[in-house]
């Protein structure tokens, strides 16, 4: 297979396909604010739905199947409070907030993803049910939740500094296990989190590799070959539930 040279400096912790599929990403986030109807099952649709310039596309990326596993599952957090951690968009807080949530929180360390956020929460009058907030991961929240969901970067190499969208494809080394450390502070005792891989990714910041060394138990939620979009292969969403 000939890939393309890559069109950002290499990263040297990805190797060819991975860069490949970073540089399309990176590529395919160059883009003017707009809004899409995201159709998440039949007669499910997000109307509208608002996409700044700068923050992760969930309407052509994995991120629209967690959306819709998450419309599917609502009894899982029907009543309760959820944590949308690095929400970008919104677009899982603003379906949890839709189908059963009593509330949810929007967190991310981008200003940008937070007033994107904030704006589709307006968007679909949910001022009530939903807040967004800039957080880097938990230090602006100070409540339990019953389901945290974090579609966090799947590749572990560093973000680029000059490149801000960056950040919702490479979290480095560090970041998930800052994540699965913190999170159980703000777990309800009967709470889990809700986190996607994408295979293509390798192990580093693969949650089923990387849950256990915190003292997770994790399971498989949903398996799928993506073959729309622009993040291609194997996808999984894996559930965490601290061991007792």
């Amino acid at each position: 297979m000939n890939l393309p040279k890559p069109l950002f400096k290499r990263k040297m912790d990805l190797n060819p396909k991975q860069q490949a599929q970073v540089d399309m990403q990176l590529q395919k986030h160059t883009h003017d604010s707009y809004t899409v109807d995201i159709e998440l099952a039949p007669d499910h649709i997000l109307k509208e739905f608002s996409v700044h310039k700068d923050v992760f596309r969930p309407d052509i990326t994995s991120a629209k199947y967690l959306s819709t596993w998450l419309l599917k599952n609502s009894d899982e957090y029907a009543d309760a409070l959820v944590i949308d951690m690095g929400c970008g968009t919104g677009i899982q807080g603003i379906v949890t907030a839709l189908y059963g949530a009593s509330h949810a929180i929007l967190a991310d360390v981008s200003l940008e993803s937070v007033a994107n956020a904030q704006k589709n929460i307006d968007a679909y009058q949910l001022a009530d049910k939903a807040e967004a907030i800039e957080s880097d991961l938990f230090e602006g929240i100070f409540d339990e939740a019953k389901l945290i969901v974090f579609n966090h970067p799947f590749f572990s190499a560093n973000y680029y500094e000059e490149i801000p969208i960056s950040r919702s494809m490479l979290g480095g080394e560090v970041l998930i296990h800052k994540f699965l450390e913190a999170a159980p502070e703000y777990l309800r005792s009967d709470g889990k989190i809700i986190m996607p891989y994408l295979l293509l990714a390798s192990d580093g910041n693969n949650p089923l590799i990387q849950g256990p060394k915190h003292g997770y138990n994790v399971s498989q939620r949903f398996s799928v070959n993506i073959e729309d979009g622009i993040q291609h292969g194997p996808y999984f969403i894996y559930e965490l539930k601290k061991q007792s």
